[in-house]
């Protein structure tokens, strides 16, 4: 599974990387701090989940992901949240995210929801009936 990490954060953008690439099913093919990096490339490359850190989105998380999915529609996106209030994840999802989590999750935690998300569409749908 190939995976994209956007994050202006250096250290944990490695941190993720190294995390992430210690799960024999997991390949971080993508690793930038922003939109410039990430559209020169995820452009032709098979994406399955892009890690997005909300903080990275430059004020604006919708465009954001719009941009990404337009680069690679099939790709899942799992917004890396700073706070972890409910009404930022609302906020999340109601800007196109897949799914969400603490920016801080534990390496299980990371790998339960990019398996979510790969295996288990319903996941977001369901929770995107309940935001609505």
């Amino acid at each position: 599974m190939n995976i994209a990490i956007i994050t202006s954060n250096d250290l944990y953008r490695e941190s993720l990387k190294t995390v992430l690439n210690q799960i024999p099913r997991f390949s971080v093919t993508v690793v930038c701090r922003n939109w410039n990096e990430a559209a020169a490339q995820i452009t032709g490359k098979k994406i399955n989940v892009v890690l997005l850190d909300s903080a990275g989105c430059e004020n604006d998380p919708g465009g954001f992901v719009k941009q990404i999915h337009k680069l690679s529609p099939s790709a899942k996106i799992l917004m890396l949240l700073d706070h972890t209030e409910e009404c930022w994840y609302t906020q999340a999802i109601k800007s196109g995210a897949d799914d969400a989590i603490p920016q801080y999750a534990d390496k299980k935690i990371l790998e339960e929801h990019i398996c979510m998300l790969t295996h288990i569409q319903e996941h977001t749908t369901a929770r995107r009936k309940n935001i609505k």
